[in-house]
């Protein structure tokens, strides 16, 4: 599913790497699915990510979330960082 490199916005990757020149600490918030973002956040050195986990029961998903779900509403909401 991640083969394919996510398309970023144009100078998302100049902006990330003045932020950490600037030594900011960089947050991904997504309502996608931390599947995702975990690994953009790796990839792009963000300090954490919060996004959808998704529940998975005996190495299967069951198609329920852990905790509440981040959306658009989410996005604005503080929340412990998880790294």
């Amino acid at each position: 599913m991640y083969r394919d490199k996510p398309r970023l916005s144009p100078g998302a990757e100049r902006l990330i790497e003045a932020c950490k020149a600037a030594e900011l600490k960089l947050m991904l918030v997504s309502g996608g699915f931390s599947y995702f973002t975990e690994r953009l956040r790796a990839r792009l050195g963000f300090d954490s990510a919060r996004a959808n986990e998704l529940e998975l029961r005996d190495g299967r998903l069951t198609g329920r979330l852990v905790g509440a779900m981040v959306g658009w509403k989410g996005s604005g909401t503080r929340s412990p960082l998880r790294t």
